[in-house]
């Protein structure tokens, strides 16, 4: 127990980080395989309406450059799934 304390604290707290894995057990992969099909599909949706909204509809739209960064992001987090 000393060699932990000293060496790795954060294993102190170990139990409290398997607070949820009884709810996460209960999805079936399925389902998460259904979310991640849905989300690619609206990804795929938003990546066709930012090319097809390069020039902006009005003096202040923003539609394109806020969701274009925005997608960037999101598109290398899912990319890396």
């Amino acid at each position: 127990m000393e060699t932990i304390e000293s060496k790795f604290p954060e294993l102190l707290t170990f139990s409290e980080d398997l607070a949820h894995v009884d709810k996460a057990a209960r999805v079936s992969v399925e389902t998460i395989q259904k979310s991640l099909r849905q989300m690619d599909a609206n990804i795929n949706n938003l990546e066709t309406d930012l090319k097809n909204t390069k020039q902006p509809q009005e003096d202040d739209d923003k539609f394109s450059e806020v969701m274009g960064v925005s997608f960037s992001g999101m598109s290398l987090l899912f990319s890396l799934r």
